[in-house]
């Protein structure tokens, strides 16, 4: 008796660990949140159906296991068949578990792209226009991220509510940004490759190349920035005046640089804009220097560690 009451707490345990993958997928995405329902479905029907059958079971285990003397072997032997147990009844009910869980987390497939949805790939000019278009609508969905990221305010670059956020009342949290620019991007791609298969020349190709090859530096970008969130939290609210002071100098000089790209990208003369960019380029090397001159200084000069 005392063995089938530590079996079957042993079989409630289940649930309880299962409760961790349910609170865990709160706030997910749908497909996390059907895997924490199915894994709760799985173990409290197992572990009710176990429960009933318990007598049977524990005869089972100790056909096989001398459960007085090795109650250890038998403990595991049992939760074996345990799981065994609920692998052969929701056999049978494969086809009805996901029409379940769908049903209580249908997708809501949100259209992220602007200009790719539409157009057909196959139509090549207009393909490599929408990529382009849509290749910079990813540029200012990042550059969001970005500013958030560091609490810097957005309306010092944009004056009206991007794609993402422009027919919703409650913006995305950081989290779910950097998903929906994740699944931005994967579009962006799967549009590329669907290109890629049409009759193209030369010139194309290495248009189209570049404009993937942009889309993957900015997600590059983001991913620094998410990297470097805390340690530009920490630089901000130290009690440091040159970390605060250095820290207040990189906002504005990313503030800066997003309006001049901005101004570059809306610049049609390509000559105009290759100049424009390496400007620009000139003077972030410039200020990366300067920057790391005067860190090396205020080291010595024991302002930092």
């Amino acid at each position: 008796m005392i063995s089938g009451l530590q079996w079957s707490s042993g079989a409630i345990s289940d649930i309880g660990t299962t409760i961790t993958v349910l609170l865990g997928a709160i706030g997910g995405v749908q497909i996390k949140k059907r895997v924490g329902l199915s894994h709760l479905i799985f173990n409290i029907v197992t572990g009710a159906v176990a429960f009933l059958g318990l007598p049977v079971l524990v005869w089972l285990v100790s056909f096989f296991v001398d459960i007085g003397t090795n109650s250890l072997s038998g403990l595991a032997l049992f939760h074996t068949l345990f799981n065994i147990l609920g692998v052969v009844f929701f056999f049978s009910f494969l086809g009805l578990l996901p029409q379940l869980l769908i049903k209580i987390y249908p997708d809501h497939r949100t259209i992220l792209t602007v200009y790719l949805d539409q157009t057909p790939p196959e139509v090549t000019d207009a393909a490599s226009s929408a990529l382009r278009k849509e290749t910079g609508h990813l540029l200012q969905e990042c550059q969001l991220y970005n500013l958030r990221l560091l609490r810097i305010d957005e309306r010092l670059v944009f004056d009206v509510d991007l794609p993402f956020e422009a027919n919703r009342k409650k913006r995305y949290t950081l989290d779910e940004f950097y998903e929906n620019i994740k699944l931005l991007h994967a579009e962006i791609f799967t549009f590329y490759s669907k290109i890629q298969t049409q009759k193209l020349d030369e010139t194309e190709v290495k248009e189209l190349e570049r404009l993937i090859y942009a889309s993957r530096n900015m997600m590059n970008s983001i991913k620094n920035f998410k990297g470097i969130r805390h340690n530009m939290d920490e630089f901000d609210g130290s009690d440091n005046a040159y970390l605060n002071v250095q820290c207040k100098l990189f906002h504005k000089r990313l503030v800066e640089l997003y309006h001049n790209m901005g101004r570059i990208l809306n610049t049609e003369d390509q000559e105009g804009q290759y100049r424009s960019l390496l400007t620009t380029v000139v003077q972030i090397e410039a200020a990366d220097n300067r920057f790391i001159k005067n860190t090396l200084n205020a080291v010595a000069e024991q302002k930092i560690q």
